[in-house]
């Protein structure tokens, strides 16, 4: 028996509900600096991914694999409209730079 659609389903629904954890107020970056649950764009980004995770599930309960293929970029772009701006940084030591996760850095010129 094939498993790898119940892992998908799975994988889904914990990154459903890791939303949850993302959005919760009160928690601190590994620099210290608060989560930035109040900025609007950090709150669409977790919702995108809450909104992808639930597509992917449906579609894996349903056994798409072209729907689950499909939604793959949806769910990268998600996790990167965050990531690449509070997380993956581009500072002066750049990708994995703790110091500055959690902040906004000024746009390059």
């Amino acid at each position: 028996m094939y498993s790898g659609w119940q892992v998908i389903e799975n994988a889904a629904v914990a990154l459903d509900e890791s939303v949850d954890t993302i959005l919760r107020s009160g928690r601190s970056c590994a620099n210290g600096t608060p989560v930035p649950v109040a900025q609007l764009d950090y709150v669409k980004t977790a919702l995108g991914l809450r909104q992808t995770s639930r597509e992917i599930l449906r579609a894996a309960q349903r056994k798409d694999r072209y729907k689950v293929m499909d939604l793959a970029g949806d769910l990268a772009d998600a996790c990167a409209g965050c990531h690449q701006i509070y997380r993956d940084t581009e500072g002066p030591r750049g990708f994995g730079d703790t110091s500055l996760r959690c902040k906004v850095l000024p746009k390059k010129s």
